[in-house]
């Protein structure tokens, strides 16, 4: 039940103008800073930019080094390391992009490159690679030399706004930002920045010095960064507060792990009569549309309908034309590949029926796999390697050893509720059809698996996981009567 979600570092988008107003030596830096979750270091974030001389290129990298398993940042026991690099030409046009997310279980990449005028997008998985062609990819450093020329000559304003597009890696979308300067501190010398994206909806603060350095940077509800030298300042994020001590934010505890940070407390679990609701505390939340069959909807308010309690099928024979995609390979779940495809074969035996089929998938995940948090893109065929995981290493391999088997099947990603801790945590199950949709929960053992899960996103790529940022903090989870509508 870990949450992913945090696992990318956002910078300064370029956006698509040109020319340059200043020289891509101009544009060459380097930040360090620390990443606290509720006032505990938990990793650390880098940006650099390094002019190549003989090739007149700027290459911009970002770091995310997260530590989950102790209290040194650049420690990687437990840990995951996230790295993207823009490499971009005199003009400042985009050239190439990469992004390598290093865990335990193995390396996963998404990389963007250009031959001619066409631009194509690779992701390779599990040691498996994909590649699709990619259109309308526009990223430009137009408005970094915007925020550096306004800095170094002091000319930014409170209220500056402009916007930025760029090609988000790991999700494979165009992202677009709006930016706005939203405080000049005159006396330091210090500018702060907002912004705010298409994907995540959240607003991200960049504060920097008169130099260019960042002395923070944060996203809404899910972390703090801080240079070393920012001076004494409280852990509420206010660059101003100067009556706080840096020590405290060292010494500050928190209890448990990260996830706790993301969970949605609740008294109680859902009981007999009672409805699970889903409310948005923000007007720009909406339901996922993968998800919308699940719920009947009021407004903000989200009634999730009655998860079947049994799976009833005594066999489906063909799926269907309609079902014809949940059984095809995709980057995360590799049902094609020939490792999959044995394993299924031997765990299958003579066994027909679907839903013994699901019950005997679901079991065998369940005890094949050492349970460990793992903070990694979950993939079946890293996970089979790998022999561990979390509940999205689970997942993905059920999901894929049950389209290899022939039962259609998905990955739902949502909240689980956990009685010892009176609270609903990120998680991940499985829906799979036996003449109906019913859900599978190999990291318990669990089949049918139902009242205590949440569905919020079906995600059969692994691309929509970061969708999961635009609910943190801004969800809350109630009872209301159930009336018993069943479920499509």
């Amino acid at each position: 039940m870990y949450p992913r979600m945090f696992l990318w570092a956002l910078f300064f988008l370029p956006c698509t103008a040109y020319p340059l107003d200043c020289t891509l030596r101009d544009l060459e830096l380097r930040d360090t800073l620390d990443i606290y979750f509720s006032g505990r270091i938990v990793g650390r974030l880098v940006h650099w930019a390094v002019h190549d001389g003989p090739s007149a290129r700027l290459h911009v990298h970002n770091e995310m080094r997260m530590n989950t398993g102790g209290p040194d940042p650049g420690s990687m026991t437990g840990g995951i390391t996230l790295l993207e690099t823009r490499a971009y030409d005199a003009r400042g046009e985009m050239l190439s992009a990469r992004q390598d997310l290093h865990g335990q279980s193995g390396v996963n990449t998404w990389k963007l490159s250009k031959i001619g005028n066409q631009w194509a997008y690779t992701t390779t998985v599990g040691n498996a690679s994909t590649t699709r062609n990619v259109s309308d990819i526009h990223d430009n450093l137009l408005s970094m030399c915007k925020l550096w020329k306004g800095v170094r000559e002091k000319t930014l304003k409170k209220g500056d706004t402009w916007s930025d597009t760029a090609f988000e890696l790991m999700s494979a979308q165009p992202l677009i930002a709006k930016i706005t300067c939203t405080n000049v501190d005159t006396m330091r010398h210090w500018w702060t920045f907002e912004t705010v994206d298409n994907i995540s909806g959240r607003a991200e603060k960049q504060v920097i010095d008169k130099n260019g350095n960042t002395l923070e940077q944060s996203i809404e509800g899910i972390y703090i960064a801080r240079a070393k030298n920012t001076g004494q300042r409280r852990g509420n994020g206010d660059p101003s507060d100067t009556t706080g001590d840096a020590g405290e934010l060292h010494s500050s505890k928190t209890t448990g792990g990260i996830a706790e940070l993301f969970s949605i407390p609740a008294d109680h679990r859902a009981g007999a009569g009672e409805s699970i609701v889903v409310t948005a505390v923000d007007s720009a939340i909406m339901l996922d549309e993968s998800v919308s069959g699940f719920y009947g909807a009021e407004g903000k308010k989200w009634t999730l309908r009655p998860l079947p309690q049994r799976c009833l099928a005594g066999g489906i024979g063909s799926p269907g034309r309609d079902l014809e995609q949940w059984l095809q390979p995709t980057a995360a779940l590799q049902s094609g590949h020939h490792e999959i495809i044995a394993l299924s074969k031997r765990i299958r035996g003579k066994e027909k029926d679907p839903c013994a089929l699901i019950a005997v998938f679901n079991h065998y995940v369940y005890s094949f796999l050492k349970k460990r948090e793992t903070a990694t893109f979950s993939n079946a065929l890293e996970t089979l390697h790998a022999g561990y995981g979390d509940c999205g290493e689970h997942s993905a391999l059920l999901a894929a050893l049950l389209r290899a088997s022939g039962v259609p099947a998905r990955v739902v990603l949502g909240l689980l509720y956990v009685e010892a801790k009176k609270a609903y945590f990120y998680h991940a199950q499985v829906i799979a059809f036996a003449g109906a949709w019913v859900f599978a929960d190999p990291t318990w053992d669990i089949f049918p698996a139902y009242g205590a899960f949440v569905p919020l996103i079906v995600d059969d790529t692994g691309s929509k996981a970061l969708l999961l940022s635009r609910l943190i903090g801004k969800i809350r989870i109630e009872y209301g009567k159930d009336d018993g509508t069943p479920k499509p």
